[in-house]
């Protein structure tokens, strides 16, 4: 790095302050590039701020052309250098970024503490974002009010693996989806298991997926007799046969 370079120079007795036949300072270039890093490195051993060349420019000058003025980062550094002195402006900037760190942490722990919100009888060892992250409002209160580029989702898709496309269409249209049908509920019951046969084999891929079918097929009437062959059947075959006889006798179900 430059600014690296800079400060060897300086303690191997290079005069930061020197000035060449146009009077113009390595503070001047520096400044002229808008090179924040070098400006930093040269006011710590001491360049002089407010020294000015053939055309009575000085740093800040410079850094005002390349449009650093008095609002930007490097503007503020020059000025206080060039009122204050070196130290001072060093002091200042130091001060300024460390209060900027410490914002920028205390957003990063109001952040995780407004998505790590439990109930004060959950074990805080449960505690995860899957905790909060249960509805399409909860997904743009995280994109707009805490700016998060991205948030996991987990047990609010386990038995509604649709949550991902309602939070994008809430989000495309402000308002929630509409239910989803009895046929499109049967087809990823269906591949659902599928998938776990193909995954873990016919015995754990029948076993595992049990625990979802009372999510899929939650709050239908006269149900229980169905739910119970998919979650008492050990072959596959007998649980699609009972997907089968549920789409046959509730196709016409309408879920609220």
């Amino acid at each position: 790095l430059i600014s690296t370079q800079v400060h060897n120079l300086c303690l191997a007795g290079c005069d930061p302050n020197y000035q060449n036949k146009n009077m113009r300072t390595a503070l001047m270039a520096a400044a002229d590039v808008t090179d924040l890093d070098c400006v930093l490195a040269l006011l710590r051993h001491g360049a002089d701020a407010s020294l000015r060349d053939v055309a009575c420019s000085n740093a800040g000058g410079f850094a005002l052309k390349r449009g650093s003025g008095p609002t930007t980062d490097l503007g503020r550094v020059l000025l206080a250098a060039r009122d204050r002195g070196p130290a001072n402006a060093i002091d200042a900037y130091e001060a300024v970024e460390a209060y900027r760190r410490t914002r920028k942490y205390l957003q990063t722990l109001r952040v995780t503490k407004a998505l790590l919100e439990v109930d004060n009888e959950k074990d805080p060892k449960t505690m995860s974002l899957n905790d909060v992250l249960n509805s399409p409002e909860r997904a743009v209160e995280m994109r707009d009010v805490y700016g998060l580029d991205g948030a996991m989702i987990g047990r609010a898709s386990i038995g509604n693996p649709w949550f991902f496309k309602q939070i994008k269409h809430y989000f495309e249209t402000g308002a929630h989806m509409g239910p989803i049908g009895m046929t499109e509920r049967i087809e990823a019951a269906r591949r659902h298991l599928k998938m776990a046969i193909d995954w873990k084999g016919e015995v754990l891929g029948v076993l595992e997926t049990r625990r979802h079918y009372s999510t899929y097929f939650k709050g239908i009437p006269d149900f229980k007799p169905y739910r119970t062959k998919m979650v008492t059947s050990d072959h596959s075959v007998d649980v699609f046969n009972t997907f089968d006889e549920v789409e046959k006798v509730f196709s016409n179900y309408q879920f609220a």
